[in-house]
Formats: structure tokens, C-alpha cells, sequence
């Protein structure tokens, strides 16, 4: 793939991927009036060391083979790899999160999955 190429398919995506956020933000804005949706951006590195899925060893690795079971994926997401360093309590986030964010409440879990992907999106979260 040339530089030209390898550009213009870089643009392309972040184009996309304006394009999504602009329709999740207008579309929690009509179903949730009274958020916020405005406010500063963090930057897109994490300041924790996290523990990536191959080095991942010992209680650690564990936990990320149950995750990836239960949840079909294959990688873990950022997110729970900051809780890497004590995994006693990522099996603790990881159960909570089961709880709050994906049973059925007020919220169907498809409007928790827009109101995160949003949220993620205006911090500049990279997960």
C-alpha cells in the first residue's frame, strides 16, 4: 500500500468514525435531553500499565480466559486491563460491570452500549 493510499484510508475512517459519534450524539441528545454532551478532551494514552493479552501469566491470564469464554471475544478490552495488576479485584469490576452494565433497568442494554461508546468517544478514550 503506498503512503498516498495508506492516508487516504486513515481519513476515510476517521471521517466514519465522525460520522457515527455525530449520530450517537444526536441520537442520545433526542432520547436524553438534560445530558451534557460537550466538555474537555483527554488525550488517547493511558497512564496505566496494562497488561496485554500475551503477557498476560499466572491468576491474571485466568481471569482473562474466563472473560474471553463467557463473553466470546477474543481480546480483552483496555478497559479491564487496567484492573490487571490485582485481579482478585478485576474478577470484582468484571462482575459488577456484568451487573450494571448489561442486565436489563431502565435502560435496555442497546442504549447503556450508545451512552458508553459516546461518553468513550468525547474523553478520547482509546477502549
Amino acid at each position: 500500500m503506498t503512503l498516498a493510499a495508506s492516508r487516504r484510508q486513515r481519513k476515510e475512517r476517521l471521517l466514519h468514525d465522525e460520522h457515527v459519534a455525530m449520530h450517537n450524539r444526536n441520537w442520545i441528545m433526542l432520547k436524553f435531553p438534560l445530558i451534557q454532551l460537550d466538555g474537555p478532551m483527554a488525550d488517547s494514552q493511558t497512564k496505566i500499565q496494562l497488561v496485554e493479552d500475551a503477557d498476560a501469566t499466572g491468576e491474571v491470564a485466568a481471569v482473562y480466559d474466563e472473560w474471553r469464554k463467557k463473553s466470546g471475544r477474543q481480546k480483552m478490552p483496555g478497559i479491564l486491563k487496567c484492573f490487571s495488576h490485582r485481579p482478585d479485584f478485576l474478577r470484582q469490576v468484571i462482575q459488577f460491570s456484568d451487573t450494571v452494565h448489561f442486565s436489563q433497568g431502565h435502560l435496555d442494554r442497546k442504549t447503556k452500549e450508545a451512552i458508553a461508546s459516546w461518553v468513550s468517544w468525547l474523553n478520547r478514550c482509546p477502549y
